[in-house]
C-alpha cells in the first residue's frame, strides 16, 4: 500500500469516527473514543460520558498557596467558575472555559474515571500554569460530577518561571444531568 492510500485510509477513519461521535456512537469502541471511557453500561462502576457542557467550582472548600492577592487577584481566576465545554475524545480531550479559546486546557481520561487536564492560561498579564485532575462519576442523585484538585503556578513576569503557586479543590457538574 502506498503512502497516498495510507493517508486516504487514515482520513476516512478519522472522518468516520468524528461523524460517529457527533451521532452519539453506536459501538462500545466508538462510544469509548467519543467520551465514555469504559463504553456503554449501567453498572455502579460505570463512568459517564464526559463530553459536553459543564460548570466548574474552584476553591469552595480550601485554597492554599503563596501568591499575594495583588499578584494574582481573584478576578483572574473567575474563568474557573465559568461554564466550559469538554470536547474531543478521551485520549485528546480539551476544555474551553466561557467560550474563550485562550482559556483552554488539554488532557486525557481513563476507563477508571480519572481525568487530568493542563495548560497555560493568560490572564491579566499573568501566565497561569494550570493543572486540574480528579474523578468523574455519577452521584447518588444521578448527576455527573468531576471532583478533585487544581494546581496553579503563576508566572508573574512572563519569564517561564513559576513565581508563586496555590492548590485548591475543584468540582464540576455536567449540565443537563
Amino acid at each position: 500500500m502506498n503512502r497516498l492510500s495510507l493517508v486516504a485510509a487514515s482520513l476516512l477513519a478519522a472522518t468516520t469516527l468524528m461523524s460517529a461521535c457527533k451521532d452519539g456512537g453506536e459501538t462500545d469502541e466508538v462510544t469509548a473514543e467519543c467520551g465514555d471511557p469504559d463504553g456503554n453500561g449501567g453498572d455502579t462502576g460505570d463512568v459517564p460520558n464526559l463530553l459536553g457542557d459543564w460548570t466548574g467550582n474552584f476553591g469552595q472548600r480550601f485554597v492554599d498557596g503563596n501568591c499575594a492577592a495583588e499578584d494574582v487577584p481573584t478576578a483572574l481566576l473567575d474563568f474557573l467558575e465559568q461554564p466550559f465545554l469538554l470536547e474531543g475524545s478521551v485520549t485528546q480531550a480539551r476544555i474551553t472555559f466561557a467560550d474563550n479559546s485562550t482559556y483552554t486546557l488539554r488532557g486525557v481520561a481513563a476507563p477508571t474515571g480519572a481525568m487530568a487536564m493542563s495548560g497555560v492560561v493568560p490572564a491579566g498579564g499573568v501566565q497561569l500554569h494550570t493543572a486540574v485532575g480528579g474523578m468523574v462519576y455519577e452521584d447518588a442523585t444521578g448527576r455527573t460530577r468531576w471532583d478533585g484538585g487544581i494546581f496553579i503556578g503563576a508566572d508573574l513576569n512572563d519569564d517561564q518561571v513559576i513565581d508563586c503557586e496555590f492548590n485548591a479543590d475543584w468540582s464540576a457538574r455536567k449540565s443537563g444531568t
